[in-house]
């Protein structure tokens, strides 16, 4: 496959960029800002809302890399030049409440993150949720979904690991018009409006930029990479599962070896 046409480079942050939740390789932050000096344009494209990967790239000075990026699995997006975000799509009040009773006799917490608070329906292992809690370093709240009265671009469902053959049969009796439930991974689920992936976001950053799928190399991880993989020239990460490793173009080392580098190295992207 030819690379030579490559202008937009995109990123996943979880797993990809980024390791244990808010960690980023030297070596990666290196390999970034020579990507950006060669006149390419950067990207993000994850599953995180994007008030929490303004506060990643900032937090390591490298917001001003990137050009875009794209949020909550494509329902958001945000100017980098312009420090514009725009919501594409929302799941409203009803939606959300729905969501949550749907799920009410089942070991999955749904969760809404806010800005600064994550508010779940329920209360289940305390792991997962100070987890979430530890590398986001937002509170987290129980609450009543009846009363909560808040739209949101996303929801996440984290799933108790002994609960996930119960939820994947619950799974198989959904079939809602307004929203679409899929996994990042193996115990976090994503609750999106309708349509909405990070294939939506690579389908609007190609039309904004006149691309093609040529024009875009992207690195990815987990289950929900798999419809940015589609629509670019797909890298899966070391540390990715088999299936997603299949579904990529290209494979390299795990994020540990800082697999970006190594493969940007290999195919002369970057130099060192």
């Amino acid at each position: 496959m030819n690379l030579k046409d490559v202008k937009v480079i995109m990123f996943d942050l979880d797993g990809t960029l980024i390791q244990n939740g808010k960690d980023i390789a030297l070596d990666v932050l290196e390999a970034l800002k020579e990507l950006k000096s060669r006149g390419y344009i950067l990207a993000i494209n994850s599953g995180r809302p994007i008030f929490l990967t303004l506060k990643v790239l900032q937090s390591f000075g490298i917001l001003e890399l990137f050009s875009y990026l794209f949020g909550c699995n494509g329902t958001e997006i945000y100017d980098v030049a312009k420090a514009q975000k725009t919501t594409l799509a929302y799941l409203d009040e009803k939606c959300v409440y729905d969501v949550a009773y749907l799920f009410k006799d089942v070991a999955i917490a749904i969760a809404l993150l806010t800005e600064e608070m994550v508010y779940i329906d329920k209360m289940i292992d305390p792991k997962i949720i100070d987890f979430y809690r530890r590398t986001r370093g937002l509170d987290i709240e129980v609450r009543d979904f009846k009363n909560l009265h808040m739209s949101t671009p996303k929801l996440l469902g984290f799933i108790e690991h002994p609960a996930l053959k119960e939820i994947l049969a619950k799974l198989e009796t959904i079939n809602d018009p307004r929203f679409d439930l899929f996994f990042s991974n193996r115990y976090l689920l994503e609750i999106v409006p309708k349509g909405y992936s990070k294939k939506a976001a690579c389908r609007y950053l190609k039309k904004l930029a006149s691309l093609n799928k040529e024009n875009i190399l992207s690195f990815g991880d987990e289950d929900n990479d798999l419809p940015m993989f589609e629509e670019t020239v797909a890298v899966a990460m070391g540390n990715a599962e088999k299936h997603v490793q299949m579904f990529a173009d290209f494979t390299t080392d795990s994020i540990d070896k800082t697999g970006i580098c190594a493969f940007l190295q290999r195919y002369g992207f970057i130099t060192s």
